[in-house]
């Protein structure tokens, strides 16, 4: 029997992606998805939007080099423990074809950021997150888990093709 009241099943977005020009990286984003990019000192942030789904996946591109990589790792980490307070994460790691160390994280409690991700060379450091822009406090779990199913989709393909 369907529940007395649900969330509707988002439209999701194609799994089209092209390549994101004026970065320092090679990156693909979902071709349907807005995305802009903003130069903040030596970082870049690159925010792709899914207006449809009141979602989006914002990424921070820093320089790094392997004696200031472990420091930004802990204050990338920091970033996420605040933002996801006393959450419990399952932590996938691989290595990209093109030598990037790839982490995601993925937190199965009611959150507006349920997935941080980090990605590492000798040159930069990516983190960021799947952002749920307005999140009801009463959401249940499976209510959103299409959307952050969508997203995160279209994150592994972007860290995947990280060169």
């Amino acid at each position: 029997m369907p529940r007395a009241e649900a969330w509707p099943r988002p439209a999701l977005y194609d799994s089209v992606f092209a390549p994101v020009d004026s970065l320092p990286v090679r990156i693909l984003a979902n071709a349907s998805a807005p995305v802009s990019v903003e130069h903040k000192g030596a970082n870049i942030w690159l925010t792709a939007a899914y207006p449809r789904l009141d979602a989006s996946i914002r990424y921070t591109i820093e320089p790094s080099s392997p004696s200031t990589l472990p420091a930004q790792m802990k204050e990338a980490m920091r970033r996420m423990s605040t933002s996801v307070a006393n959450a419990s994460f399952d932590i996938q790691e691989k290595d990209n074809p093109a030598g990037w160390h790839l982490s995601l994280c993925h937190t199965m409690q009611q959150s507006p950021t349920p997935v941080w991700f980090f990605a590492s060379n000798p040159r930069n450091l990516i983190s960021g997150a799947i952002y749920l822009e307005r999140l009801p406090a009463s959401a249940p779990r499976d209510s959103v888990a299409p959307v952050v199913e969508a997203l995160l989709r279209d994150l592994v393909v972007a860290l995947d093709s990280l060169q």
